[in-house]
């Protein structure tokens, strides 16, 4: 650009050296002039004196504004970047070249935002870089655009520019070292955020662990979890990439309360089944990775088991089927207090997640069934105990269950004895359980009462568990009851037929 010409009167030294205060309101390569016309007043007429010499005109600094400007803070009270931009989300920014307005102005954004501009500034190749100011210890991020060129104007506007993290920076503009005309150039912006993560993401594990033997469980009976495998949500901050934002975090800038215990929901298919889902005791819950910076946060529940609640009769639905179980949070539930929520394409969603059988568990429903006994009242009785199950044999049947490890001698409590009848009293018989590795040899041992003590008496084991409760009378779930009689003869015994031959 063509400059102007002035006149200045000048004071030479004894070294003919005279200083000249030069101000240049521009950048640019400057080539400066200097003339000297002798006159008579002077007393050289006729002298000519020419001179010509470059200098540097630098801008003070660059400085980047976006439209996250005001009331920006350096903490979490920072506002959420207008316009619903998020980590990951394109904005615009905006890199003017300042003029010198004064010595001891600092090169900060706020200083410099009055500052004129100097529209020849060009250069290539400038860099671009964020600087986490929030959370601390935070990462700086990435920029979706690392490096723009400066063309001659008031402002050059970079668009689509993008922040990877989360969190509160400062942005910075870094020429080529020396790299105008041999002068270094710099320039920042103020505070600009706050980002968010553009969406969450959840994940979840947990499986079932069998609680009679080392493949099934009973219904009604409670079913724990897998141990190191109990009911795990992770939720992790995403950016619009799908990247983590490891800033999320870290102190107050993960936003998401913890979430209470998901629902159950059984997935067998079979409607009348899964409705009979049900969960008992008080969730624990434990927090895991909160504020180590890798953008994600784990939770889990112990102390709570599941069970199937038995049919009040067998069906079909009751054949032995494996235990399928979803735990479900509602969209609400992972929401986190600047409306960051599940679902990378738009609108919260709620999210559930299935069990694995690792190793799981199968259900069968289970009865303990005690037999009758007759006898003389001068000899002990032994009425059977069988366990059994619900399997598809014959349309539905029980069967002696063989697998059972749970039930024992002391789960089945103590013999009780009543409905006592004929001479038959209590205390003149006592029971005894003969609990054998072989359930087919499983027995009830009831003590002879003696001569004159015949009659019948009724014995059960009420503190047996409920999940071996049957509905004997078709429609009230109880413990099972034999019946020892003593003092009836039992008759000949059974022919199917007999014949006699006579010689």
């Amino acid at each position: 650009m063509a400059g102007g010409t002035a006149a200045l009167n000048l004071s030479f030294d004894a070294n003919a050296s005279a200083p000249l205060t030069v101000r240049y309101d521009d950048a640019g390569l400057v080539t400066l002039s200097a003339r000297y016309i002798g006159n008579d007043d002077s007393d050289d007429d006729g002298l000519l004196m020419t001179g010509v010499d470059q200098f540097v005109s630098k801008p003070y600094g660059l400085l980047l504004e976006t439209d996250a400007a005001g009331s920006c803070a350096e903490n979490i009270s920072c506002p959420v970047f207008p316009g619903g931009v998020r980590a990951g989300d394109p904005f615009s920014m905006r890199i003017k070249a300042v003029a010198w307005q004064s010595d001891t102005e600092p090169l900060t954004a706020a200083d410099l935002s009055n500052n004129l501009v100097t529209p020849n500034y060009r250069q290539n190749n400038i860099a671009l870089n964020s600087q986490v100011q929030a959370p601390a210890g935070g990462s700086n991020g990435v920029l979706g655009i690392s490096s723009y060129a400066h063309l001659v104007g008031n402002e050059t506007t970079v668009e689509n520019q993008s922040i990877s993290e989360v969190g509160v920076f400062r942005l910075t503009a870094t020429p080529p070292a020396n790299g105008y005309f041999g002068e270094t150039v710099s320039g920042g912006s103020g505070l600009v955020g706050r980002f968010i993560p553009a969406y969450l993401g959840a994940a979840g594990s947990a499986s079932l662990t069998p609680s009679c033997g080392s493949t099934f469980s009973y219904q009604g009976q409670p079913m724990g979890f897998t141990s190191g495998n109990e009911p795990t949500l992770m939720v992790t901050g995403y950016n619009r990439s799908g990247n983590v934002t490891s800033n999320y975090d870290r102190g107050d800038f993960w936003r998401l309360a913890v979430p209470n215990a998901g629902a159950f929901i059984s997935t067998t298919g079979v409607v009348g089944l899964d409705a009979r889902l049900a969960s008992q005791g008080t969730a624990n819950l434990t927090q895991e990775g909160a504020g180590d910076g890798d953008g994600k946060q784990s939770f889990r529940w112990s102390n709570q088991q599941l069970l199937y609640n038995p049919a009040e009769l067998p069906s079909s639905d009751d054949y032995p089927f494996t235990a399928s179980v979803r735990q479900r949070f509602v969209a609400a539930a992972l929401t986190d207090s600047d409306g960051v929520c599940i679902g990378a394409g738009g609108g919260c969603q709620d999210f559930s997640y299935d069990f694995t059988n690792s190793p799981g568990s199968e259900v069968r429903l289970g009865r303990l069934r005690l037999g009758n006994a007759h006898g003389s009242e001068l000899q002990g009785l032994t009425l059977p105990v069988v366990l059994e199950s619900w399997q598809a044999n014959a349309n539905g049947s029980f069967q002696p269950e063989g697998l059972d490890t749970c039930t024992t001698a002391v789960s089945l409590g103590a013999a009780q004895l009543d409905q006592f009848s004929g001479n038959l009293a209590a205390g003149e018989t006592t029971a005894s359980l003969a609990w054998t590795l072989n359930p087919t040899q499983r027995q009830v041992l009831m003590s002879a009462p003696g001569s004159g003590n015949d009659g019948s008496v009724q014995v059960s084991y009420p503190s047996a568990p409920s999940w071996l409760q049957y509905p004997w009378d078709g429609a009230t779930r109880s413990a099972a009851r034999g019946l020892a009689s003593f003092g009836i003869y039992k008759g000949s015994a059974p022919v199917i037929y007999r014949r006699e031959l006579y010689r």
